[in-house]
């Protein structure tokens, strides 16, 4: 089965305020990533500018005579909407199209020098306003990027742990487990099974889980390579049967990239009948599809809000805990002890510099003894951000408590250290030297991420 090949998601927040602050046809007609479109697009205007100034003025389509140049003024269209490169170009559109009026056209005189030079100056001016603010706009576009992706987890973090206390003490009092331990074990067997090269690791236990959990008596998990839905049920609990793939619920679920069940519009009215109870499909938090829960039985009591929302927030966080396996293996790979979400940011941090040059740090509080490391880094670590994520790393004789600053350069780590020396000052009576602790910071680079950690932690033992 075909997959659709984009799932509509919700906006993010930045699309949202441009949809909202920006006329409709600026976001409408967005400037082209491709240069050859946007030399098309410069060509055409260029030469249109070019016609029309020609039959309203032909003596002088050029302007040069007197009054205003209205022909520089599509220069700097093109300028501000591309670049200062387009823009030149586009003069030098202009430049042939006056050799041309001046051969073919009968246009006569000698050649405006000064005019083709404050039109040059012109749309340089503006191409270089246009490459400053667009490499900002591009900037913070990541950096919304990585915070809409955060604000999801945090979301779901929230109704985790909602369903932690309410749910969990009143539904799940006979099971062994909390939802926050369920989590953390499939975390862990995701990053045991995620090394056999499997499409859906640990998806047998994912389904015995939801089985237990929300009472599916018949249902299956099947994986999407790509755009391709596998009809072969990767696990599944029931005697399910062959998937049908032309299911309406199926093919809404798929197309909407959120959970369909049966109460759902047009399902609930029996417009488009479905054999099946509920539909879930696997989407990471970046909107990356892995699979869909199909549903075929489940008792009707079970069929709650809250057992939908646990399924739909289980499968999230099943399919980030792949994506996040499969980005992060190198690091942990080389640091077993490393937390997956240390790990995780690191990650993201050089995704960032990578696409947009956007620098984040490390910081390293070093102590060589047990006694100054059990005291003073829980003190530390409460100091961070909510951004900020800590590991504490043991080597031998040597403690570590490695600090990674999202979204913070070399340059803005003095302001860090300071408000950490003034809290332990404040609180304490004592600074970070007479602590016993040893500083060293780091910028993230684009190296691997291992031989960067590995040269980092060998010059904290230096």
């Amino acid at each position: 089965m075909r997959i659709p090949a984009a799932i509509r998601l919700k906006q993010s927040a930045a699309e949202r305020a441009a949809r909202r602050l920006l006329p409709r046809t600026v976001t409408l007609w967005k400037p082209s990533a491709d240069w050859r479109i946007a030399l098309g697009e410069a060509l055409l205007f260029m030469g249109a500018s070019l016609a029309v100034s020609w039959l309203l003025n032909p003596h002088d389509p050029f302007w040069t005579e007197g009054g205003f140049p209205w022909l520089w003024l599509a220069a700097a269209i093109l300028a501000l909407r591309y670049g200062s490169v387009i823009g030149v170009f586009a003069m030098a559109f202009a430049l042939a199209g006056w050799f041309l009026l001046q051969t073919y056209g009968g246009m006569g005189g000698e050649f405006p020098r000064a005019s083709f030079l404050g039109g040059l100056i012109l749309a340089l001016i503006t191409g270089e306003f246009s490459d400053v603010w667009n490499a900002r706009l591009n900037q913070a576009q990541a950096v919304n990027a990585y915070i809409d992706e955060r604000l999801h987890a945090l979301t779901h973090n929230h109704f985790l742990l909602s369903v932690s206390h309410e749910r969990l003490e009143q539904e799940l009092i006979a099971r062994p487990f909390t939802l926050r331990e369920m989590f953390a074990a499939m975390r862990g067997r995701v990053l045991r099974e995620e090394a056999r090269d499997e499409t859906l690791p640990a998806a047998a236990w994912l389904m015995q889980l939801l089985a237990q959990i929300c009472r599916l008596e018949c249902a299956a998990l099947f994986a999407i390579d790509g755009r391709q839905l596998k009809p072969q049920a990767v696990a599944s609990v029931g005697d399910f049967g062959a998937l049908d793939e032309s299911d309406p619920m199926l093919a809404a679920a798929l197309e909407s990239g959120q959970l369909t069940h049966v109460q759902s519009e047009p399902f609930v009215e029996d417009d488009q009948p479905s054999r099946y109870v509920v539909c879930a499909p696997a989407v990471t938090s970046g909107g990356r599809l892995l699979g869909v829960l199909v549903a075929q039985r489940m008792p009707f009591t079970a069929l709650t809000l809250e057992t939908l929302q646990l399924i739909t927030v289980l499968l999230a966080y099943y399919a980030d805990s792949i994506d996040h396996a499969e980005s992060t293996r190198p690091v942990l790979a080389a640091y077993p002890r490393c937390p997956g979400d240390f790990a995780l940011e690191l990650v993201r941090m050089q995704r960032l510099l990578a696409t947009a040059a956007i620098r984040s740090s490390l910081v390293a509080f070093v102590a060589r003894d047990a006694q100054p490391a059990a005291e003073w880094f829980p003190r530390i670590d409460r100091l961070r951000r909510t951004v900020d994520v800590a590991w504490s790393h043991t080597d031998g004789g040597l403690r570590v408590l490695l600090m990674l600053l999202p979204l913070t350069a070399q340059s803005g780590l003095s302001g860090y250290l300071e408000r950490v020396g003034r809290s332990l000052r404040e609180q304490y009576g004592a600074d970070l030297e007479s602590a016993g602790l040893k500083v060293h910071t780091t910028e993230i680079g684009e190296a691997p991420l291992p031989e960067q950690l590995a040269a980092f932690l060998e010059r904290c033992r230096a």
